[in-house]
């Protein structure tokens, strides 16, 4: 009698864990984060400079993008494109976007009008929603068919009217969730896919490497077109944390939040290490708690980042995100395709060939260095610089342009450029006190 109790007791018990790990298989976005919104109603959730939001309130919100978005014509697999700075808005998109299954397509506002013209028609928007800041990035943007929304007065109205009733949570764990753009080899940005699944099973990943805890608070500076930026706000979120937006790198803020809030991990990009670290010290600077800060310490100099960790008394992390362990320049933590320089400065009648490479630098980790071959003796380092601007958002720029010879720029018997060999070489030539080459050739450096 007691061995057949105990195995009916043991067959619910597996029977409840069978159904409990069916509900996490089928699990989304959209639905944990209504599982902290039903479990921490006033605890709050998001904030900026203006708002204080309890996840109540959230998704209170949410559900009214979500209404003024499917009112649009905004369904399953449609894609939501944003074009905005750090703000509260950005992150209520993205989790209306989720419980309606739509795409949300964050656009990078440092790009050329160019790169971002190519980046909205390679997803076809049904909407476009713009901060009033970057809305003139537009002006070169076919938007024939798309609904373009500015955040502010008018969008708050729509939100106002909105239906804000729970909306039904509709995607599937397969669905796409976003669209982030990464420069691969070969152009143009791409549009990387991440689904709700493979987000849930990076947030995972992340919050054991990092050892992060439910409820802990993200400090969210990094560009929500970003990686950084996006992926550790909505973790938070579907954990029960606080998301504390600004608007990008503004050290004295940074540095205010770490001496009042208690942080499990700070981001730090590479690039902006001294600057921080000048405001942390003249500040006078103590962190009410910070464990780990940092990514991609390999990029930095070793005094700062050995510094950075002095002050906030924190490990400092050598990470890197999903599209940021290639051969590519890494330089502030973006991702620079080689091949998109290159096709700029080839599009020039002056010049024979072009090549892009890597080269180590103190503040951004590493920068874009161009060797050129001219066609003829006239070529015009000015046009060529001025054909970048034009052409790349500014981080891509080549930081350095020098004319070579053609026999400099050597290629595999298959055709294939000895990247590795030229970026030797250029580092050799500069010395070990960063003189420039001892070239004949122009030379020519842009602004960093």
């Amino acid at each position: 009698m007691w061995r057949r109790v105990m195995s009916e007791d043991l067959q619910s018990q597996c029977s409840d864990s069978a159904a409990l790990v069916g509900i996490a298989g089928r699990s989304t976005v959209g639905s944990l984060f209504l599982t902290q919104v039903r479990l921490h109603p006033n605890r709050i959730a998001l904030e900026d400079a203006q708002y204080r939001r309890s996840y109540a309130d959230l998704n209170d919100r949410v559900n009214r993008v979500a209404s003024v978005l499917a009112s649009l014509g905004v369904g399953r697999g449609d894609r939501v494109a944003i074009l905005s700075e750090n703000r509260s808005e950005y992150i209520e998109v993205q989790l209306a976007g989720a419980k309606l299954a739509a795409i949300n397509a964050c656009q990078n506002w440092r790009l050329s009008p160019m790169e971002l013209r190519h980046c909205i028609e390679l997803v076809s928007p049904k909407v476009l929603l713009v901060s009033p800041r970057h809305a003139g990035k537009l002006s070169e943007v076919a938007l024939a068919g798309i609904e373009v929304i500015a955040f502010g007065p008018d969008w708050e109205r729509r939100l106002t009217t909105a239906n804000a009733q729970e909306c039904p949570n509709v995607a599937e764990p397969e669905d796409p969730l976003l669209i982030l753009y990464t420069s691969g080899t070969t152009g143009l940005p791409k549009g990387a896919i991440l689904t709700h699944r493979c987000e849930l099973a990076r947030a995972m990943v992340v919050s054991f490497d990092l050892g992060l805890q439910p409820g802990n608070n993200n400090l969210c500076w990094p560009p929500l077109y970003h990686m950084g930026g996006t992926e550790p706000a909505l973790y938070t979120l579907l954990t029960g944390g606080r998301v504390i937006v600004v608007d990008g790198f503004l050290p004295e803020i940074i540095a205010e939040k770490i001496e009042t809030e208690v942080f499990e991990w700070v981001s730090i990009m590479p690039g902006t290490l001294a600057a921080l670290t000048e405001v942390l010290e003249r500040r006078g600077s103590k962190p009410l708690g910070v464990t780990y800060c940092g990514v991609m310490a390999d990029l930095s100099p070793p005094h700062e980042v050995e510094r950075m960790a002095e002050l906030l008394d924190a490990d400092f992390c050598n990470c890197f995100g999903a599209t940021e362990t290639g051969t590519p320049p890494l330089s502030g933590g973006e991702n620079i395709s080689p091949a998109e320089i290159e096709r700029v400065l080839v599009g020039h009648p002056l010049v024979a060939d072009a090549v892009v490479v890597r080269k180590k630098d103190d503040r951004w980790g590493e920068i874009p260095v161009a060797l050129v071959v001219a066609n003829g003796p006239n070529l015009d380092l000015g046009e060529l610089r001025e054909r970048c601007r034009h052409a790349l958002a500014g981080y891509k720029q080549p930081k350095e342009i020098l004319i070579v010879p053609a026999d400099i720029i050597t290629r595999s018997t298959t055709g294939k450029v000895q990247r590795k060999a030229l970026e030797d070489w250029v580092a050799e030539k500069a010395g070990s006190d960063g003189a420039p080459p001892p070239l004949s050739e122009q030379r020519a450096k842009t602004d960093l």
